[in-house]
């Protein structure tokens, strides 16, 4: 999809039911964005974060995206907050927002796995504030 759009500066996918689904694009995903995108500043995605890459290509080092500076990640999956920080960090430098599908938690959530998200993701966005 990165591929199909370089010039695209704005990507919004539907988030919800997301949260059900299982959710196929990853963090490899997410830097073909970086890679290939240069002008993308907002994206709106839900993916798998629960393994971070260690990308390098032909041995070069990671390609840093400069336009993106909002990341709507719906209900993303997430197991290790700091990582995925670092590495969105260092492809994505000037990310200022991380948004997940709620500002606050209506306090009748009770799903466990949309809990985890949105914890996790609070997590990035204040590791991120700290970089």
């Amino acid at each position: 999809m990165a591929r199909a759009w370089p010039l695209i500066e704005l990507l919004s996918t539907p988030p919800d039911p997301a949260y059900r689904l299982s959710l196929r694009v990853t963090l490899e995903g997410v830097y073909a964005f970086a890679t290939h995108c240069p002008l993308l500043r907002l994206l709106n995605l839900a993916f798998d974060a629960t393994v971070v890459p260690t990308i390098k290509i032909n041995g070069r080092k990671r390609v840093s995206q400069h336009s993106l500076g909002q990341l709507h990640v719906a209900y993303s999956l997430i197991d290790e907050p700091r990582p995925v920080a670092e590495f969105l960090s260092t492809i994505f430098p000037h990310l200022y927002t991380v948004k997940t599908l709620y500002t606050e938690l209506p306090e009748d959530i009770t799903d466990a796995q949309l809990l985890a998200s949105h914890t996790g993701w609070r997590k990035v966005r204040d590791v991120l504030r700290d970089v």
